[in-house]
């Protein structure tokens, strides 16, 4: 009996040490970035209804592509937030400097009528083994009320991650959004 619990106390130590030792949990976020150049003016009103992102991407854990037909995901970085909410919010805020803010509803403000819903879906949205962060997906514009959108617009770019690591790989995919919201803007005028 003695020599189980020696061995249950021994057990529980080195379960205890090797937590300890584990690297810490990093968090990242996507923040805005200014605007490419000087966007036309519009008198639309707008807001950023929905993001659907694939369900590879839908988790906490950030998302890389290491090979073909493989990915992986960190254990020690996360996203701080879920990432669509995080998208939704950073191509608000980009979509307010490019567009001014009184052309812009904030995500849980509600919308008066006669503004634009645009609902952005993304397919791709993660760094490729080569280093390069790649966005393929759509916007479409829907008007109020209605089902069937009044546009929609294909979008594929990539932006090079300098290091590869997800604190770079969260500053390319901040700039990416920040080009979709450039079309997006320019699409609206």
């Amino acid at each position: 009996m003695r020599r189980e619990r020696t061995t249950a106390v021994l057990a529980l130590a080195a379960l205890v040490v090797a937590c300890g030792s584990s690297p810490p949990v990093r968090f990242f976020k996507l923040d805005a970035v200014e605007p490419a150049a000087s966007q036309p003016a519009t008198q639309a009103l707008v807001k950023v209804v929905a993001v659907h992102i694939p369900r590879l991407l839908d988790r906490r854990e950030v998302v890389q592509q290491s090979e073909a037909n493989r990915v992986t995901l960190s254990g020690q970085e996360r996203w701080a937030a879920p990432l669509a909410d995080m998208i939704r919010t950073v191509l608000t805020q980009d979509l307010v400097t490019r567009l001014g803010a009184e052309h812009v509803i904030l995500p849980d403000a509600p919308a008066p009528p006669g503004t634009i819903a645009v609902v952005v879906d993304i397919l791709r949205f993660e760094t490729e083994p080569s280093g390069a962060v790649v966005f393929t997906g759509s916007y479409s514009f829907f008007d109020s009320g209605r089902d069937e959108p009044r546009a929609r617009h294909e979008v594929e770019l990539a932006e090079p991650a300098r290091s590869g690591d997800a604190a770079d790989q969260a500053r390319a995919m901040s700039v990416v959004l920040g080009r979709v919201a450039d079309r997006i803007a320019a699409d609206l005028s």
